[in-house]
């Protein structure tokens, strides 16, 4: 029984297909999407919404917090509404002024706080930075941390993601900042 070249290139055509549509269908069924006024992402659907209390005056305002046990890592989306007064108080860039504000305050609020990276970058053609570091966390185990600082009109978002597990850390922040969009 000899196949001809043209049966053997349509199952080749039918398989990698039926590859590449399981591929997207398995991708998207294993994300979630949050979206609010002014920011959307999607994430890991193995993340739990955990209840968000009301924000103390003067402080950032938490939209949405996402946790996982296995390994600890949770996902957070705060909003700082009037957050541009500072920087206009001081004539100092928006984005500059919420980076230094950051990097100012997380030696106080993460014990043994380490600075990886700034890294300045654009979402949705707007300029936004993501700060890298690490801290010690319950007994001693170290957390990783990517925390995206974007400032939107008069208010200023911070996206959280971090873990106890580096690479874990990596691919999550890869798949939340592709779907990542300033509204």
């Amino acid at each position: 029984m000899k196949i001809s070249k043209k049966a053997i290139l349509g199952g080749i055509i039918l398989l990698l297909a039926v590859i590449v549509g399981s591929t997207v269908w398995w991708r998207a069924g294993s994300f979630l999407e949050f979206t609010s006024s002014a920011v959307t992402f999607k994430y890991p659907k193995s993340y739990v919404k955990q209840a968000t209390a009301k924000a103390a005056t003067n402080r950032a305002q938490v939209l949405i917090s996402l946790r996982e046990d296995d390994p600890v890592s949770s996902i957070e989306l705060a909003q700082e509404k009037g957050a541009i007064i500072g920087a206009n108080v001081t004539k100092t860039d928006f984005l500059t002024f919420l980076e230094g504000s950051a990097e100012r305050g997380f030696p106080t609020v993460y014990k043994g706080y380490k600075k990886v990276k700034l890294e300045r970058l654009e979402i949705s053609g707007r300029s936004a930075s993501v700060v890298s570091f690490s801290y010690t966390g319950a007994e001693k185990t170290p957390v990783y941390v990517n925390f995206f600082i974007m400032p939107l009109g008069n208010d200023a978002y911070y996206l959280r993601v971090l873990s106890v597990d580096q690479a874990k850390l990596s691919s999550d922040t890869r798949a939340i900042q592709k779907t990542l969009h300033l509204l």
